[in-house]
């Protein structure tokens, strides 16, 4: 039921629509207007909402599941480690009331939801671990201040009051936040939404877009009065003057400064330059950093830049020894670690490097108040082309996944000549000639199925000539028994001539020709021929055949006569030898040989990834290739 009241500030109508709400406020003054049973109340004015790039606006209507709804109020936060956020007012259709949080580009529905079990004391929430037994787990907790609101909220918000959270993130997008805030504890849950998901009209979007934009901001240094310009207004908390190095911490647009920083560095890809490496929006540069970590007291320093796009939030893009990596934050939820291996979305990783990462040098703009020396703990975990890292604090625990860029692509994405080379193997650096196995295998299978074909499909051999002839005995030999079988015809094909001579415990040697009648083309070939069989200890045994072949390839067509020189080690008088020859037969061992000719370049391209492995693993205290890094 709608209620009317009269601003106690100013004296304006200020209209509650819904019965849900407790505090309406008045668009004329920022007074927070409550109702309660008997009156209205004044808690105080607030701040005006500070200026961001948010599509979103209170009025606006979607759905969700076909449940339509309307965001009539908006709360603004500030975040304990600077920055600000947007908490949307939603109110359904069903009666349901949900909470919209807007931050990074990145948009979360939840709903008050009975608590499972008692919820941990705040004080004893620590990021990274998992609560309410529903596969939870804590991404982050803190402190945080209301700064502005408008329109039309659900509890009694009191104007600068401060409230304990902590969000925690789950599987497939699941997101939750319990507010320790009124001196109970409320379990709020839902999931991560896009802006399709939420079923805002595109008209009503594109508006809101089209509307007034936060532009740069036009600033005066406050340590040397050098002028210069905040690319992301909304967001930027800490910043750097391009002219004395002063750290400056950003307050609604006022700079308060910090400290004077080491002298600047040229980073490979200035400040402001645009580009993207993913489809939509042109990311810009805003700030550039170098952080390192300490192993045996060598320093292993690296660079990376904020890019940030109003419709997508912030990226980073990171360089190493020459290397670069693409790196978007994922849900903390989403992952799972596990002694040295952590998944996510059905891959599994192998824990890289565990290190104290420091903030070394800072320019530019940071959605953060970060400052030089800061440090978190980090872990890195490899599957190339991909890094998954976590990096934890006191405060919360976040997971990032990097996909490895070659300089090329970046320098090509940003519009940029960039001089430095990549030296070494990058953690997630893919093996460059990985293609080879395609091809190989591709080429292999090729081989294999028109062989297959062949043999099922392609023409069966035919018989040519089979002869039988008498075998002479030891005496009538004189050196060699010669035989001539033919003429008869071929018709360009592979041809197979197999002999039988029945040899025991001894050997026999042809020696044949094959002669084009037309032409006098010989082609000659040998078969030798030996069998021997006893018995000893171990049993009987054989060695050798009595029969021997050759397969002449691809014989031209025409008429053919057979000369065979038999010669043996002895004979017996009764004996018969056999002469076969056909023609269209395969040959089985040229397929073979074709089939090892094409593996020799997999085979190749294996032992140099086995080695470029090695050369990835040669820094970490986790590396497979030794015992101790792979327990």
């Amino acid at each position: 039921m709608s209620a009317v009241a009269t601003c106690p500030g100013c004296g304006a109508p200020v209209s509650f629509r819904f019965q849900s709400s407790i505090v309406n406020v008045c668009s004329h003054c920022r007074t927070v207007v409550a109702r309660t049973d008997r009156a209205f109340e004044d808690l105080g004015k607030i701040a005006d909402l500070v200026a961001t790039e948010s599509p979103l606006a209170v009025g606006l209507r979607g759905s969700v599941r076909e449940v339509p709804f309307e965001l009539t109020g908006r709360l603004q936060l500030r975040h304990p480690a600077g920055g600000v956020w947007d908490e949307w007012y939603a109110n359904f259709a069903d009666g349901r009331v949900g909470w919209l949080a807007e931050a990074q580009g990145k948009f979360y529905l939840t709903f008050e939801t009975p608590l499972p079990s008692a919820p941990p004391p705040f004080a004893d929430l620590r990021p990274g671990a998992k609560v309410l037994g529903q596969g939870f787990v804590v991404a982050e907790k803190g402190v945080a201040e209301a700064l502005g609101a408008s329109g039309e909220i659900p509890y009694r918000l009191e104007p600068a009051s401060r409230y304990a959270y902590a969000d925690l993130s789950g599987p497939n997008g699941a997101f939750a936040t319990l507010d320790y805030g009124g001196g109970t504890t409320t379990l709020y849950t839902g999931h991560e939404l896009s802006l399709r998901d939420l079923g805002f009209s595109p008209a009503a979007l594109r508006q809101q877009t089209e509307a007034p934009k936060v532009k740069a901001a036009k600033l005066t240094c406050p340590h040397c009065g050098g002028p210069f310009e905040l690319r992301a207004p909304d967001a930027t908390e800490r910043v750097t003057c391009p002219y004395c190095r002063a750290l400056s911490d950003v307050r609604q647009g006022n700079l308060i400064f910090l400290k004077v920083l080491d002298p600047p560095i040229v980073p490979d890809l200035p400040l402001g330059t645009q580009g993207t490496l993913e489809p939509g929006p042109l990311f810009t540069i805003i700030g550039f950093a170098i952080r390192s970590v300490v192993f045996n007291s060598i320093q292993y320093p690296w660079s990376e830049y904020l890019l940030y796009a109003p419709e997508k939030g912030f990226r980073w893009l990171v360089e190493s020894d020459g290397h670069w990596s693409y790196v978007e934050s994922v849900p903390v939820g989403s992952v799972v670690a596990l002694g040295k291996k952590a998944h996510y979305r059905g891959q599994s990783f192998r824990m890289f490097q565990t290190a104290y990462a420091t903030y070394d040098h800072l320019e530019g703009e940071f959605y953060w108040r970060v400052e030089a020396g800061e440090g978190v703990n980090a872990t890195d975990y490899v599957k190339p082309p991909f890094m998954l890292s976590c990096e934890e604090s006191n405060a919360e625990v976040n997971w990032s996944l990097a996909t490895y860029k070659t300089r090329d692509e970046v320098a090509k994405a940003f519009g940029v000549k960039i001089e430095r080379h990549a030296v070494g193997v990058a953690p997630n650096q893919p093996f460059p000639h990985s293609k080879i196995y395609r091809y190989g295998l591709f080429l292999f299978a090729t081989v294999f199925f028109l062989f297959l074909a062949h043999a099922v499909f392609g023409s069966p051999s035919r018989p040519v000539v089979y002869e039988s002839f008498p075998v002479k005995p030891d005496k009538a030999l004189e050196g060699s028994q010669v035989l001539f079988l033919g003429p008869f015809e071929l018709t360009g094909k592979n041809v197979e001539i197999e002999v039988s001579v029945p040899v025991n415990n001894s050997w026999a040697f042809v020696q044949g020709d094959l002669v084009d009648d037309n032409t006098g083309l010989v082609q000659a070939f040998d078969i030798p021929i030996e069998y021997y069989s006893g018995s000893d200890s171990d049993g009987a045994w054989t060695e050798g055949a009595r029969e021997g072949s050759v397969v002449v390839s691809a014989v031209p067509a025409g008429h053919y006569t057979l000369r065979l020189e038999v010669q043996r080690e002895r004979a017996v008088s009764g004996e018969t030898a056999q002469v076969s020859v056909r023609e269209g037969v395969s040959r089985v061992g040229r397929f073979f040989f074709v089939l090892l000719l094409l593996s020799l370049g997999p085979i190749l391209a294996g032992i140099l990834h086995y080695r470029f492995a090695m050369k990835r693993w040669e820094d970490s205290d986790f590396s497979p290739f030794n015992k101790a890094g792979s327990s």
